[in-house]
Parts: C-alpha cells; structure tokens; sequence
C-alpha cells in the first residue's frame, strides 16, 4: 500500500465520519421537532369579546351630513408645529472625534 493510497484511506475515513456526525445531528434535531397534529385550543373569553367588538364596530355608519354641520365646520385647529430638529452623529458607535 503507497502513501497515495493511504492519503486516500484517511481522506474516506473522515468523510465517513463527517457523514455519520450529519446524519445524527439532523435525526436528533428532527426528532425533537413536536407532534406532527395540534389539537385546537378552544378561543379564549378575552379574544371572544374582541370579536364581538369588532363585529359591533362594522354595524357603524357614519352620516355624511355630520360634516356639513356648522358646530363641525366652525371647529379650528390649534395643533402646534414640532420644529424641526438638528440630526445626531452619522454612527452614534463610533468613537467620539471621528
């Protein structure tokens, strides 16, 4: 037997156990993975009652003369302007002086 063929030998070996060492991780971790079927579980009373609402809240109509109303047009907008703030540093991790 050559050195060639030696080289060989080992090289096989290794694949063989590299092979076996995969197989075994995907059997164990496969075998860890549930039951195949879940049985249902039954809705619990808090997500019934939002079902509930939900449904309620589609009955809504909404009566488009609301908006011609003249309490709703002589309503004003107060809301304040944000104003526009200066940007921190491109990297906030990069060391400070950079």
């Amino acid at each position: 037997m050559g050195l060639s063929a030696l080289k060989n030998s080992k090289i096989i070996q290794w694949g063989v156990i590299a092979a076996v060492i995969a197989l075994g991780y995907f059997w164990y971790a496969s075998s860890d993975a549930g039951p195949l079927l879940s049985i249902p579980q039954a809705p619990s009373p808090a997500s019934q009652e939002i079902l509930l609402t939900l449904g309620n809240l589609r009955q809504i109509v909404l009566d488009p003369s609301l908006f011609e109303d003249p309490i709703f047009t002589s309503l004003v907008d107060s809301s304040t302007s944000i104003p526009q703030e200066s940007v921190g540093r491109r990297n906030p991790f990069a060391p400070i002086g950079r």
